[in-house]
């Protein structure tokens, strides 16, 4: 899952040079070669991903998660993207493990916790 979130990360960097190059003309250039670097990024993180699924022996071997909207698609991606630290603090510390369990996925703007 965290490729596909750098993945995700590095595509929306990439939109937003499209937008620039649409509206100043004059450095579409510069944007370009910064697009061209991000396509390199998202390469490397293909070949870490294959890497690293040929090292280890999975117990399932493919899985698809079939989202019934963009905005259950967008709660995943933003539950995984804590960093180990935040996961810690707020499962362990804050006593919150349970939380992260069962409603993760079910709140909005996950960091912030009631």
């Amino acid at each position: 899952m965290k490729h596909i979130i750098e993945i995700r990360k590095v595509c929306e960097k990439i939109a937003d040079l499209k937008k620039k190059i649409q509206v100043d003309k004059m450095n579409s250039r510069k944007y370009e070669a910064m697009i061209w670097r991000h396509y390199k990024t998202i390469t490397k993180i293909h070949d870490n991903y294959y890497n690293e699924k040929a090292i280890v022996d999975p117990k399932i071997c493919d899985a698809y998660i079939i989202f019934r909207a963009m905005e259950g698609q967008h709660r995943a991606y933003n539950a995984y993207d804590l960093s180990y630290f935040q996961r810690y603090f707020l499962g362990n510390i804050c006593c919150l493990e349970k939380f992260f369990r069962k409603k993760m996925l079910l709140q909005k703007g996950n960091l912030f916790v009631y």
